[in-house]
Order: structure tokens, then sequence, then C-alpha cells
């Protein structure tokens, strides 16, 4: 895997298995990512930007994978929202996925997020874009993409207001979900999304 230059001081330490186990009973988890988040837990790459033919994107921090029944090392870290909450939970991929929250919803039950574009600012208002396994398709491993912030809660709005039985399928997942209007492909995997990682100018 490519060294990304991870600063030790930037990474919350080890990724809590219990978590990991969790999540993988809902999602089969790419193991590249599981070994990259082995030296870059909730870390801020130095190797950190992607060149598309139209953006430039940066990958401000990778989520961890916490949750509040954790051992997190060193002293309490109060989130500047929620001070009550360590900051290393709140931006953990659990917290973002499962709570009752804009950036939840607009994840539509099919996308896992694992790195934010931005840093100091709240994950779950839906106004910071993330980068995202996509697990719509059963392909293993799932590529990855960028969710875009205020086109994916615009999208939201509108599918709200369709019909409740044009808005699940016969399980019960999200049906009709305009997704072209807030994903961007990046990459066909995490090994190949980590290749394209670049140094920041």
């Amino acid at each position: 895997m490519k060294n990304l230059n991870c600063p030790p001081s930037s990474c919350v330490g080890k990724i809590d298995a219990r978590v990991v186990k969790k999540l993988s009973k809902r999602f089969k988890l790419d193991p590249s990512y599981l070994d990259c988040l082995s030296v870059c837990h909730g870390g801020e790459p130095q190797l950190n930007t992607i060149q598309l033919a139209t953006d430039r994107l940066t990958l401000a921090f990778f989520l961890t994978m916490l949750d509040g029944k954790s051992r997190l090392p060193g002293g309490f870290q109060p989130h500047f929202a929620y001070p009550t909450v360590d900051a290393r939970v709140i931006n953990s991929v659990g917290c973002i996925m499962d709570s009752d929250s804009n950036t939840s919803r607009c994840l539509f039950g099919k996308l896992v997020p694992f790195a934010a574009t931005q840093k100091d600012m709240c994950l779950d208002g839906g106004y910071v874009d993330l980068f995202c396994f996509d697990y719509r398709q059963t392909l293993d491993p799932p590529p990855i993409v960028l969710w875009v912030a205020h086109c994916a809660m615009d999208a939201y709005f509108d599918w709200d207001d369709l019909p409740f039985e044009d808005k699940f399928d016969d399980t019960g997942c999200c049906a009709n979900v305009p997704w072209d209007r807030f994903l961007k492909p990046i990459a066909g995997s995490f090994s190949e999304f980590v290749l394209m990682l670049e140094q920041g100018q």
C-alpha cells in the first residue's frame, strides 16, 4: 500500500475492532482500506490531493472507526459543536452514518463515508463533501465516489417529496434516488483511489 505520509500526531490510535466488526455485518469492507486505516486512523495525509479532469479534490482527514464505548488514547477531546462528546467519536464512520442527521439521511443507506474534504467543521449537517464507498451494486471491492453535500441535500428534498410508495422498493431500500445529481465517480477501488493521491500544493 502506498505510504500517504500521515503524521502520527494527526492520527487517533488504533481502530476499534469491535466497531469494524459491527460495520462489517452490514457492508463488506475493503481489506486495503482497513490496512490503510491501521496507519492513518483519523489522520491527515500529506499525500492528500486528487486531480480530476475538471476538479482538484482534497482529502482533509480519514474518519475514525470508533464509538462511544471505544477506549480512546490520551485525554478527552471535546468537539467544538458537541462539547460532551469526544471529537474522535463525532468524526467516526458510524456516527455519521447512524445519526439522525442531514448527512446520514442523504447517504440513502448505500454509501459508507471514509474521509472528509474539510476539517474543523461539523460533518453531520450536510455541508462537507465526503469520500465514500459506493454499495449501490454488489461490486467487490466497492468503487469510490465523492458525495457532494449541497447537491445531496437538494436531491434529498426532491426525493422526500415523492409519494411514499415511490420512495422505497419491495425490500425497504430507498428507490428513485437521483444519484447522478450528487455523486462523482472517483476510482474503481480504494487501492486505485490511494494511487491517485498526490502531494498537496
